[in-house]
């Protein structure tokens, strides 16, 4: 199959960096604001787990289980930040040749709110719109990432 993985390649490299520069200065923020919810004397021990289940939701896996690596071990989190690369776009090369037959070509890339790539991509068999959305409802018992592959005309 014919993949032109240089967009993809390009918006992960973009990525890292951005994770690289971020994270040290939330990670020192989150460790703060988690320091500041153990001391409050006004919350109960309920209150405090409440508040510190917010805060990790509030900044993210990212930040919350890798953030020390990101100040006290660059090195780890480098290689963390390259194999997270390298699921994503296995992930998206693996939909691609599904549907699309391959990758000719990468428009409107994005990460998306769940990690995964979303945008644009055309193919031997067309050009696809690749969304990531959050599904669960009424009869759903349990929130799930759902991927949409939709053909364009």
């Amino acid at each position: 199959m014919n993949n032109n993985l240089k967009p993809i390649d390009q918006l992960l490299d973009n990525w890292k960096a951005n994770i690289i520069e971020q994270v040290p200065a939330l990670y020192k923020q989150y460790k703060e604001k988690r320091g500041a919810i153990w001391h409050d004397p006004e919350l109960d021990s309920y209150g405090k787990l409440e508040a510190q289940a917010d805060l990790k939701s509030a900044y993210g896996k990212i930040v919350v289980e890798h953030g020390y690596d990101s100040v006290y071990d660059p090195v780890k989190f480098a290689m963390f930040l390259d194999k997270e690369a390298a699921c994503k776009k296995a992930d998206i090369i693996d939909r691609c040749n599904a549907k699309a037959g391959g990758i000719d070509e990468v428009e409107w890339t994005y990460i998306g709110p769940d990690g995964r790539i979303n945008g644009i991509i055309s193919g031997p068999k067309g050009r696809f719109s690749i969304k990531s959305i959050f599904a669960g409802g009424y009869n759903i018992q349990c929130l799930h990432v759902r991927v949409l592959v939709h053909k364009l005309k």
